[in-house]
């Protein structure tokens, strides 16, 4: 009867028709196959069309929905990739129940369970099509899918774990497009298993990495993946290394590979091979604007070069000492020295590259500055400074004075060093922000940041916090809340600063704060910047004319001064 008739009856019917195709198709001769094989076009397109149809069904406002209930789609998909001669004749189309049928549709992967994750993940692994190269790349595009889901939905790290050394099979396999695959779905399994499942993945990791490795030296990869590949070697290396932030490489029980340190070397070597081909012949330090060294390249460089400096060369150069006789030799270089002739300083110009390497280097552990090399740290920043090129570079300067900062405190606390070490130093540093103009809001900003960590750590005297308020109150491009910051902290500081706040000398500051506006708000026009915060405002000129701040503002003020600034 016609009454009898529904999409599921329809749905289940053309699935039932695909299956006996598949069947027929395996037991003809060749004659008979290529008749019979013309027309799987017609079965395909039966299941595609039901399939298109129920998802437009269920993504209209109005109406009923799908009318295909999950579970007949995902029955399918089952049913199909159970069978042999199915997949070897419809694969693809059955792959499609599962990627267009279900995951393109929200309130089917809203229902999806665990175990359904788990049941996908176990056909598609184990899964095998021979030489069929093209369902071979569908299949690990269906794992990538499947996983990047199932990640925001469900705990599925046993499974991810169990299948590791398949996904290792499938990187030494890969060929083609598969490779890029490869790429996206071991970045999943790595940041999903690099915290309670880091040994297992060290484990494999140890096969894998290579092989991606491969894969870059092969130019295999557009920019895109080649950002994957980066972070996919981050990772994994912060995973080997879990207590690497105090110098301590130590793998706590993962069995290190052999060729484990040739990786590493190898790792390095594409570091190499990738600042020489993205670097301009010219403008070292504004390397970084052609925004081919993305900020996971310079995270995976400094993580690369941390550990093969401070700690596969110096493996090496301890195992090299062992058994010698004593000789006099040449005292090994600080393996600061090795990033500062990277960086490359000279007259006019630095490869700002390596100084973007060299700060992130700095965010990765606090003890490889030292009293050894906090001189030669400082010098070389001081001297960038003059010459910093762009906001970017600033801002590695400021992210580097601020661990400067932290570490000149630790070694004036053990007595390593003088009060007001280096203070000449940090006086010319001084000078140049204050001295130097710019119009870039960026730059502005950053130039503020540090200029605000300086005045906390007492090194603006009178004569240069003086300088920096006229510098302020006379440039109507500094009138913003960054230098509004800036004042507020010399007035908290003020004693520090040489500054006295009962002083006629700080009228005029109140009188640019609160004064007549119009020229200043036609510059904020011109060039975008944001409206002074009143509460900025009213809180720094309260603290300028009341000679004592409350209990609260102390808490605020002492947690300010110790906030490290993040590289995010």
């Amino acid at each position: 009867k016609t009454s009898d008739i529904s999409w599921t009856t329809i749905f289940e019917a053309s699935k039932e028709a695909l299956f006996k195709q598949a069947g027929n198709l395996e037991d003809v001769n060749e004659k008979v196959f290529k008749t019979l094989a013309g027309k799987n076009y017609l079965y395909d397109n039966v299941l595609e069309k039901i399939t298109q149809f129920n998802l437009e069904a269920g993504s209209q406002t109005s109406g009923n929905g799908h009318f295909l209930a999950k579970t007949s789609i995902f029955s399918a998909f089952e049913d199909g990739i159970k069978m042999r001669v199915v997949v070897k004749y419809f694969g693809d189309r059955i792959l499609s129940l599962l990627e267009k049928g279900i995951y393109s549709s929200v309130s089917y992967v809203r229902d999806l369970k665990i175990n359904e994750y788990s049941r996908i993940l176990s056909y598609l692994f184990e899964l095998n099509v021979d030489m069929d190269e093209v369902l071979r790349t569908r299949i690990l595009k269906c794992i990538t899918r499947t996983v990047s889901l199932a990640k925001d939905r469900v705990q599925l790290h046993v499974d991810l774990v169990e299948y590791l050394p398949e996904l290792s099979s499938f990187a030494l396999s890969a060929f083609g497009a598969r490779k890029t695959e490869i790429v996206r779905v071991y970045l999943i399994f790595a940041s999903e298993l690099a915290v309670n499942y880091n040994h297992q993945l060290n484990v494999h990791m140890q096969e894998i990495l290579p092989k991606l490795c491969e894969y870059h030296d092969e130019d295999a990869f557009r920019d895109d993946t080649r950002n994957l590949f980066f972070q996919c070697v981050s990772k994994s290396l912060h995973s080997m290394y879990l207590k690497m932030d105090m110098c301590d490489f130590n793998t706590l029980g993962v069995p290190v590979h052999e060729k484990w340190p040739q990786t590493l070397l190898r790792l390095k070597t594409i570091v190499n091979v990738e600042i020489r081909k993205n670097s301009w012949a010219r403008c070292k330090n504004a390397l970084l604007s052609n925004n081919k060294f993305s900020d996971p390249f310079i995270k995976m460089s400094a993580l690369v070069m941390y550990i093969v400096l401070w700690h596969l060369e110096t493996k090496k150069a301890d195992e090299n000492g062992e058994g010698d006789a004593p000789k006099k030799i040449p005292k090994p270089a600080d393996k600061m020295e090795t990033i500062f002739s990277l960086i490359d300083k000279k007259e006019n110009t630095f490869n700002d590259v390596w100084l973007a390497i060299f700060t992130e280097i700095l965010q990765l552990s606090s003890v490889i500055l030292n009293v050894a090399n906090y001189q030669m740290a400082l010098t070389t920043v001081a001297e960038i400074m003059q010459m910093y090129g762009n906001a970017k570079n600033l801002r590695n300067l400021r992210l580097c004075l601020a661990h400067l900062l932290t570490k000149e405190q630790e070694l004036l606390h053990s007595k390593s060093i003088r009060e007001d070490f280096l203070g000449e130093l940090w006086s010319q540093m001084a000078n140049q922000l204050i001295s130097e103009t710019t119009t870039n809001s960026e730059e502005i900003k950053e130039k503020q940041l540090v200029l605000q960590m300086l005045i906390r750590h007492n090194k603006l005297n009178q004569k240069l916090s003086s300088t920096l308020l006229n510098n302020i109150i006379s440039n109507e491009m500094l009138k913003r809340n960054e230098c509004l910051a800036t004042i507020r902290e010399i007035f908290i500081h003020a004693d520090k600063c040489g500054q006295d706040k009962a002083s006629a000398d700080l009228e005029p500051i109140i009188a640019w704060a609160y004064g007549s506006a119009d020229r200043f708000i036609a510059a904020q026009m011109i060039h975008n910047i944001d409206s002074i915060d009143a509460q900025l405002q009213a809180d720094t000129f309260a603290i300028s004319i009341i000679n004592f701040l409350d209990v609260q503002q102390l808490r605020q003020i002492s947690q300010s001064e110790h906030i490290v600034p993040s590289t995010e």
